[in-house]
Parts: C-alpha cells; structure tokens; sequence
C-alpha cells in the first residue's frame, strides 16, 4: 500500500524521492492572552483613576483655612501692622529681635498645646520667668505682653490688632514709647490661632 499524506496524495509515484511526505500544518492562532491581560490592566487604571477623582470632592481639593496660613507671614504682618499703630500715634517704630520673637512664639506654643489663655503658664511661669530661662535681659524695668487667642474663622491680622488696640492694657504696651524692639510669636491649632507679642 502506497504511503499517502492527509492530502491523499501518492508519494512513491512521484519522480524523486521523498523523505518524508509533507504535513498538514495546522495554522496556529495567535496567542491573545497577552492582548487581554494589556486591556485588562489599561481598563483597571481608568477605574482607578476615575474612582480616585470622584472621591476628590471640591472641597477636599481645596486646602483648609489652617494649611494656607504661614505662621512666619503673619507674624510679619502683626509686627508691621503694630508699627503703623505706634507711628499713627506719633511713635518711633520697634525693631525686630529674634530672641523676643522666640519667647513670644514658646508662649503661644505653650498656649496653644496645653490650651490656656493666660500670661501665666500653669506652672505658674511669667514673661520674666520665660525670659530668665533663655537668658534674655531686657532694658526696660519690665517686660510686657499682648495675647490673644482668635478662631481661624476670624483671621485677619487686622483684626487681631484692633483687638489689642480695643483693650486698654494692650494697648497701653502697643503705645509704650520707652518700647525699642519687639518679638510675636504665633501658634496655629486646629481652629484656633494663638499670638503674642513681647515688648522691650
């Protein structure tokens, strides 16, 4: 019996020989997986992607009051505004110190951490005490204070100095002409900012 291959054909009757006879290849398909694995993951990024902007709310893309407060900035602008009091007033203007700066800004920490509200600290500390304890020495007899504590709600710096301005004891060191230099020193909490203001 003759060999054939699946094509049925003969293959001792052709006039060469033929070592082995041909076979039918079956035409392999192409492997998908990959293709499907690729859209697979393309389609879960998108979910995710549009799953992580939805839950973005449009005020959760907008910081809060407290993360656009920069305690340095408002710092600067309660000094400032303190001296266009005083110059208002027909007084010399403060300079800066940075050891009163951070006297005033441990205070409003301290305030702010242990939530009190007091020029004395529940240790019974005092602005001299504080003073003391870094080692600054003021030329003036004594040191004095202004604090106050605000809702965030109710920021502006402006604010915080027409409050100071309004009480009379504040205001008498906002106005004091043998005051050369002064220190503020903020605490922001969660909804609360706390300030001081040291004068020397």
């Amino acid at each position: 019996m003759s060999e054939k291959d699946v094509t049925g054909w003969d293959y001792n009757d052709l006039p060469f020989e033929v070592d082995e006879p041909p076979v039918k290849v079956k035409k392999r398909k192409p492997d998908l997986s990959y293709f499907w694995i690729f859209n697979i993951l393309i389609c879960a990024l998108i979910l995710i992607y549009i799953g992580v902007t939805d839950d973005v709310t449009p005020e959760a893309k907008s910081p809060s009051v407290a993360t656009i407060l920069v305690p340095e900035s408002i710092e600067n602008n309660l000094f400032n505004l303190i001296n266009v009091e005083r110059n208002l007033s027909g007084v010399h203007s403060l300079t800066r110190d940075s050891k009163l700066d951070y006297l005033a800004r441990s205070h409003s920490i301290d305030m702010g951490n242990r939530d009190f509200f007091s020029h004395v600290s529940p240790d019974g500390a005092g602005i001299e005490d504080r003073a003391d304890y870094i080692g600054f020495t003021c030329n003036l007899s004594t040191l004095k204070e202004n604090i106050i504590v605000v809702d965030i709600s109710d920021f502006p710096s402006e604010k915080i100095v027409e409050r100071w301005v309004d009480n009379g004891g504040d205001y008498v060191n906002i106005l004091d002409s043998n005051a050369v230099s002064s220190g503020v020193g903020i605490f922001i909490s969660k909804d609360k900012i706390y300030a001081t203001q040291v004068f020397c």
